[in-house]
C-alpha cells in the first residue's frame, strides 16, 4: 500500500470517530503490513549469433595473364573469400614440384624465373659454351578450404604462368 492510501484510511477513521456523539481515539492504530516489493531482474541478453558465412571462394591472380619476362613475380590473393574458418594452400608446377608448394596466407607472392641450360655449338672454331634461357610454365593449383563445415568444403583454382626469359640482361657464363 502507498503511502498516500494509508494517510487516507487514517484521515477517514478519525472523521468517522468524530462524526459520533463522542470522540474516542482509536484504542491502537493498527499499522498495515508493508508490501514486499520484488524485483523482477533484467532479463540477460542473448548473444547475437554470429551471422551465417556462406563459402565463396574468390581468386584473383596478378598479373592475369601471369604472363611476362624473367623475373615474374606473381601475386595469389584469396583474401576476399568468404566462409567460417579458411585455409589457403598453393601447388605450383605441379608436374615437376620445382615451386613454391604448401600452406600460405591468404595473400602470397612469389617470384618466377626461365630456366638456364647450356648450349653447346661445335664447328671449326673451337668448342664454346653459351648460356640461353627457355621460356617456363609453371602450372599452379590455388586451394581454399573451410575447415569449419562438416565435411569441409574447398573451391580450387588452377592455371598456368609463362615466364619469358629477359634477353636484354647478360646470363652467366655468356661469352
Amino acid at each position: 500500500m502507498r503511502p498516500a492510501h494509508a494517510l487516507s484510511l487514517v484521515v477517514a477513521l478519525l472523521s468517522f470517530a468524530c462524526d459520533s456523539d463522542k470522540f474516542t481515539a482509536p484504542s491502537a492504530l493498527t499499522t498495515l503490513p508493508t508490501p514486499i516489493v520484488t524485483a523482477t531482474p533484467a532479463p540477460v541478453p542473448t548473444p547475437a549469433p554470429i551471422p551465417f558465412q556462406p563459402f565463396q571462394a574468390v581468386f584473383t591472380v596478378s598479373p592475369d595473364p601471369a604472363d611476362g619476362t624473367d623475373p615474374l613475380q606473381v601475386t595469389f590473393d584469396m583474401c576476399a573469400t568468404t566462409g567460417i574458418n579458411l585455409t589457403y594452400e598453393i601447388d605450383t608446377d605441379v608436374t615437376r614440384g620445382l615451386g613454391p608448394r604448401g600452406q600460405v596466407p591468404c595473400r602470397v607472392t612469389f617470384t618466377f624465373v626461365a630456366q638456364s641450360r647450356i648450349a653447346v655449338f661445335t664447328t671449326a672454331m673451337p668448342t664454346m659454351a653459351r648460356s640461353t634461357a627457355t621460356e617456363m610454365h609453371y602450372d599452379y593449383r590455388i586451394t581454399v578450404t573451410d575447415t569449419g563445415r562438416t565435411p569441409p568444403v574447398s573451391a580450387i583454382k588452377e592455371g598456368t604462368i609463362h615466364v619469358l626469359p629477359d634477353m636484354s640482361k647478360p646470363r652467366a657464363g655468356a661469352r
